[in-house]
């Protein structure tokens, strides 16, 4: 639950004000509720900012997304996990970036990871080149955790953590597949693979970045180790099988090999 206050507070100090905020919480905490309540009834009430709370028990990450597309009245649909701190012009940047390529369907940007303090906990990359993508059998890179460019780049994937979507775009490839189930790893990739097999253009934006905490609660960690085990596997295969169906039974073998080397 003060995960859920770090990240609201942060939303409430944006220099381009959020026009509404949706807050699903898959927890079977009632602290959570309670502190989205008050922030509702004070600091977002004084902004003009709707904010819609709603349970999730036993849900999963994909189901929540699409719960709030399905509700979501923009046409820009922006995507924080609960572990996470937006600098005052995260929002302002993506909307910006938004505005000056009508093209776009999705932009993404850094989700560093950080200590309580916003300390940065990994050597910056700070290069040009797009560090983000997906490979022939269906490995997925991901330097999001550290990954700065010097300027807005084009890429073909984000984290889960900092994402944000045309409406149209997500509504167009079907949202969010909620057969990834458990802890719901690769969803978030599942569906940015499906917009750049469209042909869709993404962007990774410096300026975007949030700071995406280390902590034992928040997040998608339910779970047991075994299991969340399990489900990581599961839902790689998945993927793979789904998006990569022409290389799935080499993309399987790699699998095997790379797990038991």
């Amino acid at each position: 639950p003060s995960a859920i206050e770090t990240v609201l507070n942060s939303l409430a100090q944006q220099t381009r004000t959020p026009d509404e905020i949706i807050v699903i919480d898959d927890s079977d905490d009632d602290r959570t509720g309670q502190i989205v309540s008050e922030a509702n009834k004070t600091t977002f009430n004084e902004l003009g900012v709707k904010v819609q709370y709603f349970q999730n028990s036993g849900g999963n990450q994909p189901v929540a997304r699409n719960k709030i597309l399905s509700i979501c009245t923009g046409d820009i649909l922006c995507f924080l996990d609960d572990d996470t701190f937006a600098p005052r012009k995260w929002l302002e940047s993506l909307v910006e970036t938004y505005k000056h390529h009508p093209d776009v369907d999705a932009i993404g940007g850094p989700a560093l990871t950080a200590d309580e303090n916003l300390e940065v906990q990994q050597e910056l990359l700070e290069v040009s080149e797009n560090q983000n993508r997906y490979l022939k059998y269906g490995e997925v890179l991901d330097e999001s955790d550290r990954w700065v460019p010097p300027s807005v780049t084009e890429t073909e994937k984000f984290r889960g953590a900092n994402m944000s979507f045309r409406v149209s775009a997500l509504e167009s490839v079907g949202g969010f597949d909620e057969s990834y189930k458990g802890n719901g790893y690769r969803e978030e990739d599942d569906v940015t693979v499906r917009l750049v097999q469209d042909g869709r253009l993404l962007l990774y934006n410096p300026e975007a970045l949030v700071y995406h905490f280390i902590s034992p609660e928040g997040g998608a960690r339910h779970g047991d180790k075994r299991e969340l085990e399990y489900w990581k596997g599961r839902n790689i295969v998945y993927f793979k099988r789904k998006n990569f169906a022409d290389q799935y039974y080499v993309a399987v073998l790699r699998l095997f090999l790379w797990t038991s080397g």
